[in-house]
């Protein structure tokens, strides 16, 4: 494709990012520039931000590492005209590995999809959860697992800042392989790896190599499952995706645990990969058993916020939980549910930083493929840190604990607080916890009450 500088200029539509992209085509924002053929890369610099990009002319694909959702994105076009303008500045070279990875893993229908990676029809999905135990399903998911396996001891032979700056197309296309293979756990893992990899600090390479060690080792106990538990296999699979165990068939096989429960949190976020496809997260604390509980529920379009357990409201009923060596994930029937009108709220007793670290580590030790880990927090005093980073410290032990996640609920604490002590549920990764709900502290340390 012959190109002119209107049609590149015309692939960028808002000004600003037009002005943006028109700035970056200077030789000062680039190195390692070289050519073959129809084809161009380089690397690029603005400030910290370091990205790598390539540009095949003749089939007007774009590639870069940036974590810029747009396509093709400013840095791209940004080199592509570049190229136009001073194509001296391109030296006649064989493309560099990084390059190589992209020419062989485009899609073959890149050309007529613009670059962009298919999509699992949401019918493929549905038919993995009501039949998942078909064997030549299995065979399709061991095989996904291989892949992705072979995948990533070649991305960590060529070292962590190849895996940093490589193509972000690169990366969606290895999700798309693993969501084609019915393989949807380690999709969102790989998912979350791509994101990570543009993280910046003194940590980024550390965090990286880690998550990328921790998927490897699942795809290796995915693949060869014999010397674990049964309740560890199931882990497994849950972690990469398959339910092999259907809601009946856990509410038939599973004993129910009775107790009165608090619905402590409840979210619903939709499914990236699969359009109008919704989950719906509620965590719950048993007043006796002071078990949490993990209750999801998914579906194609978001669940009326009538339906199901209200947020803080209190309940008391049978939970059945999953097989697992750390049991979280539960499921219930409600028509034999009752709720609760009257007493007092009865809410989870708060945990010092290092209960939290003894408790984990317990945790991890039973279920090492934990993701997110519930607990409860307090006394903790939600504290800014800097200009833009609230903490939680915790007065006795003199300590903070990092958040993350929605910077709503993160700022909401900060405002809700005011400098009193609150006792906050979450998510607890490893590193840091994500906020969901929280209480103020009430007289006695083991009681809350609502702000």
């Amino acid at each position: 494709m012959n190109w002119s500088e209107e049609q590149v200029l015309a692939l960028i539509a808002y000004r600003e990012h037009n002005e943006h992209m028109q700035l970056l085509a200077a030789a000062h924002h680039w190195t390692e520039l070289g050519q073959a053929d129809t084809v161009c890369w380089g690397q690029g610099q603005e400030g910290e931000q370091v990205w790598r990009a390539g540009v095949d002319s003749a089939s007007a694909q774009f590639a870069c590492s940036c974590p810029d959702g747009s396509h093709p994105c400013v840095h791209s076009v940004a080199l592509l005209l570049f190229w136009m303008r001073t194509p001296v500045h391109f030296p006649l070279a064989e493309p560099p590995e990084w390059m190589t990875w992209w020419q062989a893993e485009r899609p073959a229908d890149a050309a007529r999809t613009g670059g962009r990676t298919r999509y699992t029809p949401i019918w493929v999905v549905q038919k993995a959860l009501e039949h998942p135990d078909q064997p030549e399903r299995l065979a399709r998911q061991q095989h996904g697992a291989a892949t992705l396996a072979t995948w990533l001891q070649a991305l960590l032979a060529e070292g962590l800042p190849f895996a940093q700056y490589l193509f972000s197309s690169i990366w969606e296309n290895q999700i798309a392989h693993l969501f084609e293979h019915e393989l949807p756990g380690l999709g969102r893992a790989l998912r979350q790896i791509a994101v990570l990899r543009h993280q910046p600090g003194p940590q980024a390479l550390d965090d990286l190599l880690a998550a990328l060690g921790d998927l490897y080792l699942l795809t290796q106990a995915f693949q060869h499952p014999e010397p674990l538990s049964p309740a560890e296999r199931e882990d497994v699979r849950l972690r990469a995706g398959i339910h092999l165990l259907a809601r009946e068939r856990v509410l038939a096989t599973q004993p129910g645990v009775a107790d009165t429960w608090r619905v402590l949190a409840r979210h619903t976020q939709p499914e990236e990969r699969f359009g109008p496809w919704y989950h719906r997260r509620t965590w719950l604390w048993g007043q006796r058993t002071g078990r949490y509980a993990l209750w999801l529920e998914s579906d194609w379009n978001p669940p009326p916020s009538s339906s199901g357990l209200q947020p803080r409201g209190q309940y008391t009923g049978p939970l059945h939980f999953y097989p697992s060596a750390y049991p979280l994930r539960a499921t219930l029937d409600l028509a034999g549910w009752v709720r609760q009108q009257s007493g007092g709220e009865m809410v989870p007793p708060g945990i010092s930083p290092w209960q939290l670290a003894e408790a984990y580590a317990a945790a991890l030790q039973q279920q090492p493929w934990l993701t997110e880990w519930p607990v409860t927090l307090g006394p903790v005093v939600p504290v800014l840190t800097s200009p833009t980073e609230v903490q939680l410290y915790h007065p006795q032990e003199q300590c903070l604990v990092p958040l993350h996640g929605p910077a709503q609920e993160v700022w909401q604490l900060l405002a809700t607080s005011a400098g009193a002590p609150l006792a906050v549920f979450g998510e607890w990764n490893g590193q840091a916890l994500q906020p969901w709900a929280h209480w103020a502290v009430a007289a006695s340390p083991t009681e809350l009450s609502t702000p």
